[in-house]
């Protein structure tokens, strides 16, 4: 029987939720005096995701698809429950996430695949080929300050189909980008499942969800 990529396994996140600001430092410190609520933004879920499937995560906003996402990404702990995952995992989450305001592109490129764990030789074979697929031969050498959204998206993107990922995952970060490049990821993630890799989408463009998933996960309210 094969063994799942990821396993999700009743998951529960809670978050605290602040009714009014702190007025003073000590109180932005301490919390105290603050009325704050309990804020569930996942409630006991649970799916196994074969390798090689393609998922789309979907749902009304605040439905909990981004928080499970950065769960399964390690970005976040869950409050119960636990996740496994099995392979090298990059992560297209949000826009300029990973990246280093003050650093160059070519300085994040090289940081972020050491981050996905690629040596600094692997990185130094596939950085032609990611600068060529973000189309930024000219800003590479640019502080990311600089960037547009759509440049963000562009070599965020980039980096992660070329640090040979095993479980891919990308929140809605590609509607940011033009129309040509969305049908250049969309390519690309296409031959990502012809190699049999896990891949795991959040949108709300259902559309793209029956064009390129095999299955989708509802999320509502968390469950």
């Amino acid at each position: 029987m094969p063994v799942a990529a990821v396993e999700i396994d009743h998951i529960s996140k809670r978050f605290r939720r602040y009714k009014q600001k702190p007025t003073t430092l000590k109180a932005r410190m301490t919390r105290r005096g603050i009325v704050a609520e309990e804020f569930l933004a996942l409630s006991d879920v649970s799916h196994m995701i074969m390798p090689g499937s393609t998922v789309g995560l979907i749902g009304p906003n605040g439905s909990g698809k981004t928080t499970l996402l950065k769960i399964i990404a390690g970005i976040l702990r869950p409050s119960e429950g636990s996740v496994v995952t099995r392979g090298r995992i990059a992560a297209l989450l949000e826009l300029g996430a990973g990246f280093h305001q003050e650093l160059t592109g070519r300085e994040n490129v090289y940081l972020n695949a050491s981050i996905l764990g690629l040596s600094k030789k692997d990185t130094d074979a596939v950085f032609d080929d990611i600068v060529a697929f973000a189309e930024l031969e000219e800003f590479i050498d640019t502080q990311v300050k600089f960037y547009s959204s759509g440049m963000f998206v562009r070599l965020g993107f980039a980096v992660a189909v070329h640090v040979d990922p095993e479980i891919l995952l990308i929140d809605e970060v590609l509607a940011v980008g033009d129309v040509g490049f969305q049908q250049k990821c969309l390519q690309r993630i296409n031959s990502f499942k012809e190699d049999g890799r896990t891949i795991i989408l959040v949108t709300h463009v259902v559309d793209q969800v029956r064009q390129i998933c095999t299955e989708a996960v509802m999320l509502t309210k968390g469950v």
